[in-house]
């Protein structure tokens, strides 16, 4: 039986091929241990002391967080009640004031000679009165004498009526007056803080355009537009956190108005602030309020970490080893818990306030 024996040039041909693909294959295990390992844990690492808390189930109530603006427990916008020009408006806006402080003057010549004129029509008024009494007061004796007949009696008595009647409408005109020029000062309602100026000098002061906005010097409150859907489980006296800056204070909600904006659909709630609390009026502030309760699953609120969009906690398994979970958070549930929503069962544990060099496979002590 004959072997076929291959050509020498096919031969040939196989050992390159051969020898191309080994050369290949030590290319890549070269790559491959040259490639930088993976982050991992080492075994023998010892674990972390890490605190960590519970996903627990309860009955908490929707926290409401809404902007809002500082404003004093008094309010008044200063208008005048004439129809007069601004000759001076004596205060600046910031300035403390007292009850009774002069505000602004308006011009009061008009008034002035209301004035006057009262007065004039007044004496005249109470001469025709003296004279019409003393002419009935004659006709009387006359009367009486039988030197005087019943109707000129009677025309004595309808006279003095009349100019009695006329006496005291110049006395009411008088006192009108007198009002009027007393409203050419418009003085402040209580102890205040001029919030902001209205109307410049020169200006027509129109009857109900405010001049002047006043807050008063002490005890403030938060005022917000809260959705109706929110407001509808608030009540007045109820607690609420206020966010000043960097600080939280407690309040207490003083108002709550009854009626809702028809085009936001909100409400506005007023909370007042603690006595003593610095906050000029003017300013923002933000409005933590507990609304409706509801049974929800939370965590923590530092245990929740969010990158890149991204909302995610560290769980621990039931031997210690960590790993990312990315999770649906929702609202603030209470004052320092989260909701999740999806991606984490009641009871897992979670890290709180995980450390940022921490990494998937790292163990924690139990």
């Amino acid at each position: 039986m004959s072997t076929f024996e291959a050509p020498p040039a096919i031969r040939h041909h196989a050992t390159s091929r051969r020898f191309a693909l080994a050369a290949v294959a030590v290319v890549f295990l070269l790559a491959a241990a040259c490639r930088p390992p993976s982050p991992r844990v080492e075994e023998s690492a010892p674990p972390l002391a890490l605190e960590t808390a519970r996903a627990t189930v309860e009955s908490l109530p929707d926290v409401v967080d809404v902007d809002g603006v500082v404003v004093g427990r008094e309010e008044a916008l200063v208008a005048s009640r004439l129809a007069a020009s601004v000759e001076k408006i004596e205060v600046t806006p910031g300035q403390e004031v007292l009850r009774g402080t002069v505000l602004v003057r308006l011009s009061a010549r008009e008034t002035e000679g209301a004035v006057a004129a009262g007065k004039a029509a007044l004496a005249a008024a109470r001469t025709s009165r003296d004279l019409a009494r003393k002419n009935r007061e004659r006709y009387e004796a006359l009367r009486r004498s039988g030197t005087a007949a019943v109707v000129e009696l009677d025309r004595a008595r309808i006279e003095e009526a009349s100019t009695t009647g006329a006496e005291a409408t110049a006395s009411a005109a008088l006192r009108r007056a007198e009002t009027d020029l007393s409203q050419a000062i418009l003085r402040a309602p209580f102890d205040a803080v001029v919030v902001d100026k209205l109307g410049s000098e020169g200006d027509l002061a129109l009857p109900g355009r405010p001049l002047l906005r006043l807050a008063s010097r002490r005890g403030r409150r938060v005022e917000a537009a809260v959705a109706e859907a929110d407001a509808v489980s608030l009540r007045v006296g109820q607690g609420a956190r206020i966010g000043l800056g960097d600080e939280v204070v407690a309040g207490r909600i003083a108002e709550i108005v009854g009626a809702t904006d028809a085009a936001s659909r909100r409400r506005i709630v007023r909370v007042d602030l603690p006595d003593g609390v610095a906050a000029a009026p003017g300013g923002t502030a933000r409005l933590l309020l507990d609304g409706a309760f509801r049974q929800r699953l939370s965590v923590p609120e530092s245990a929740v970490t969010r990158r890149g969009g991204l909302t995610l906690v560290w769980v621990v398994a039931e031997d210690g080893v960590v790993a990312i979970r990315y999770v649906a958070a929702g609202a603030k549930a209470g004052k320092d818990r989260v909701e999740i929503r999806s991606g984490l069962q009641k009871g897992e544990r979670v890290v709180v306030s995980p450390p940022l060099d921490l990494v998937e496979g790292a163990r924690v002590a139990s």
